[in-house]
């Protein structure tokens, strides 16, 4: 697509999708979105990715409500299927 098409909806996707591409092929040596999602640790990757990001907003914001933080707790905790109590609202 052409530079001046790049307010357009499917132009900013494409982008998307380039940057996916090139996240794939610097962090798994793959050339494409399509390969990458064949990997079988790829799920695990973004979440470690998502538990780093959720680590850095409970640490800079720590008064949170009590919903936000079991939201918080839920994914430092997630694991495919087997979840963890939430202990911390018992103490």
């Amino acid at each position: 697509m052409e530079q001046e098409q790049r307010n357009l909806y499917p132009y900013k996707w494409q982008y998307k999708l380039q940057r996916a591409n090139q996240y794939f092929s610097r962090e798994f040596q793959k050339e494409s979105l399509l390969e990458a999602l064949k990997i079988y640790s790829l799920s695990e990757h973004f979440l470690e990715k998502t538990r780093q990001l959720v680590s850095i907003l409970d640490n800079k914001f720590p008064n949170l409500s009590l919903r936000i933080q079991a939201t918080l707790h839920e994914v430092k905790v997630i694991d495919f299927g087997r979840k963890k109590p939430y202990y911390f609202l018992w103490s």
